[in-house]
């Protein structure tokens, strides 16, 4: 208990961390900007700059994602903009960063849900999946209306074989409160190189 509650109140400070650390990074875009203008295009100034909007990108990911986790009530949340940021915060995990190709589709849907159990749910499914990536892996994530219900899809293609310990179901079970099963319908399929994940909202 003391250790849930020392990292629930590190948790509280990240978003002002995050913050704090995008005033003095806004400080050298600005200033590499400048430079820019007075030297012209440099390919190196170019890469820096480059890199500073990767960084703000994750950092301002990892802030949305951590202001609607700890918001523990069903609210209005645009589905689309929720992956796009789970998305471009799963780069922090090397796995997916460096060994996976991805392609994201995604229809503008608004719907009211409780944002931190879906997180849970999408991060558990990407956890598991990126733990059975094997060689070069493609993952491509679609968001869209099917029967008038937002539905997630989720489909992971390696080059070899997935190893036969692959189960989802169980990890589901061992991971996931299953009183979410209430909120959302989680189904997946599997061959020798495809798992095919499709999360409903009820």
């Amino acid at each position: 208990m003391q250790n849930y509650e020392k990292w629930s109140k590190y948790g509280k400070l990240l978003p002002g961390l995050i913050h704090n650390l995008n005033s003095p990074l806004m400080g050298i875009s600005g200033r590499i900007e400048l430079l820019q203008m007075q030297i012209g295009e440099n390919k190196s100034i170019t890469q820096v700059n480059t890199q500073l909007e990767k960084i703000n990108q994750m950092l301002t990911a990892a802030a949305y994602l951590l202001d609607k986790d700890q918001h523990n009530k069903e609210t209005d949340i645009e589905l689309n903009i929720l992956l796009t940021n789970y998305f471009t915060f799963l780069i922090a995990d090397s796995r997916f960063k460096h060994q996976v190709e991805n392609t994201q589709n995604y229809e503008q849907i608004t719907v009211n849900i409780n944002a931190s159990q879906l997180i849970h749910c999408l991060h558990t499914t990407a956890s598991y999946l990126l733990d059975f990536i094997n060689g070069e892996t493609h993952i491509d994530i679609n968001c869209s209306l099917q029967s008038e219900k937002p539905t997630i899809e989720i489909t992971m293609t390696t080059e070899n074989e997935i190893n036969s310990e692959f189960d989802l179901t169980k990890e589901y079970s061992e991971n996931i409160d299953p009183t979410l099963t209430t909120h959302y319908q989680i189904t997946h399929t599997k061959d020798t190189h495809k798992v095919y994940v499709k999360i409903i909202v009820m």
